[in-house]
């Protein structure tokens, strides 16, 4: 048995993937060859692709999972994982795939073979009494992180303390799910809880421990999609609550064309701040702010991707000094060198300007600016790939650098470099 298609005018395989030519032109790709060239993606793809097409669809699934294992953003292999999925009568996987995709930057060509899988899915749950199409998900993260000046990591939205150097620890859980609705199948409802601390060596004025609860429905149909969710944040400062969140966000996307998306966004939240041992004045802080940007989402190639986002952001709060609104513009970039390792790079600026305090004849304004760069690697490929289906293959190994700095007009400015190294589990 081999892969049937189901209304694709041409391959699953975005166009722009290379096969090594001579491996092409040989006419078939042995084991021998893939076990020479293990961090070939392409000519692993091609491989799971001859693979099916000669009927040997658990063994094109094994090699497709090994390929997803090391980039779950590579979505030509991840379509065509689950097309096979699909072909193997696992309904239910192939579902889980195709609710993926239908949120990363595919091709027309993509969407319209994902949209024709997920009518005959549809068909077939209607045909057997139907199904609830259920996503979950986990991820956990590991930090470990020095700066040379700590508190100026915390100077913008935490306490505001002159910092040091120092060693901290973190742990981010975050879980989900999302359920596809069967009178609505281009709707989906989706809630996660999240929860993120960090433990300083010696900075402990600076330890915190987040807590929050999402709620939302999002959608999707043609090169149209959108997002409505509402959110509960709450944050301790060293053990003592210190601020309480009540967020609602909207969005929407348009896929422009087959590299680019263009969205739009706002974000509305009322925010209660609470006093502290180091900050007497924080519930001066306590009111509301409001968001709204757009951005763009430009996919170069399979292996590089980049976005870019500007917002402007106003915050009215209880006291006028500490009123301000300003731009933030924010770019990001993602290369994926091979299967194995990935490079990723990102920058943000703000700009703050704030009301007129009593007393002042000058109002401050501050400018922040945060870059961070990293290399990532999955080590089961690396160091020991007959582990890759396992617990380890899951495991990502993340080294960052990063820089912040704060110039302003009032009080000292602040400045900051570190480094962090960080383990994802994601399953």
């Amino acid at each position: 048995m081999s892969v049937v298609m189901l209304g694709a005018s041409g391959p699953v395989f975005a166009q722009g993937s290379e096969i090594g030519t001579e491996i092409r032109e040989s006419g078939r790709i042995t084991f021998q060859d893939i076990y020479d060239n293990p961090d070939d993606a392409d000519l692993n793809l091609a491989y799971a692709k001859q693979q099916a097409e000669s009927g040997d669809l658990i063994d094109a699934a094994s090699t497709l999972e090994r390929l997803l294992i090391q980039d779950g953003n590579w979505d030509s292999a991840r379509l065509f994982y689950a097309v096979v999925l699909y072909n193997l009568d696992d309904r239910k996987a192939a579902d889980r795939e195709f609710t993926l995709l239908e949120t990363r930057d595919l091709t027309a060509e993509q969407l319209d073979t994902v949209g024709n899988y997920r009518q005959a899915i549809q068909d077939d749950a209607d045909s057997a009494g139907g199904y609830k199409r259920t996503v979950m998900y986990t991820r956990v993260l590991f930090t470990s992180r020095y700066d040379d000046n700590a508190g100026a990591v915390v100077a913008d939205t935490v306490i505001g303390n002159r910092g040091r150097g120092d060693e901290s620890f973190g742990l981010t859980l975050q879980t989900g799910i999302q359920h596809e609705l069967k009178a609505l199948p281009d709707v989906k409802i989706f809630a996660s809880g999240t929860f993120q601390n960090r433990r300083h060596e010696d900075f402990s004025e600076a330890d915190y421990d987040v807590y929050g609860v999402s709620l939302g429905v999002r959608g999707i149909k043609d090169k149209h999609s959108w997002s409505l969710s509402g959110n509960v944040r709450s944050i301790d400062i060293n053990s003592r609550n210190f601020v309480d969140q009540l967020e609602g966000s909207a969005s929407y996307g348009l896929q422009a064309s087959q590299k680019l998306r263009l969205r739009a966004f706002g974000r509305y939240a009322d925010q209660s701040y609470k006093n502290t041992e180091t900050n007497l004045s924080a519930s001066d802080r306590s009111g509301h702010f409001i968001d709204t940007g757009a951005g763009l989402d430009f996919k170069f190639s399979e292996k590089l991707s980049a976005t870019a986002e500007a917002a402007y952001q106003t915050v009215s709060a209880k006291v006028d000094k500490f009123n301000y609104e300003g731009p933030r513009l924010t770019v990001r970039s993602r290369y994926n060198v091979n299967t194995t390792v990935y490079l990723d790079a990102s920058g943000t600026y703000r700009k703050l300007d704030y009301d007129l305090a009593d007393g002042e004849t000058v109002a401050r304004e501050d400018k922040f600016l945060r870059l961070r760069g990293a290399l990532g690697v999955n080590p089961a490929m690396l160091l020991a790939p007959r582990y890759a289906d396992g617990l380890l293959g899951k495991v990502t190994v993340e080294i960052a650098g990063h820089h912040s700095e704060r110039l302003t007009n009032s009080g000292p400015d602040f400045e900051n470099t570190g480094g962090e190294i960080r383990l994802i589990l994601d399953f």
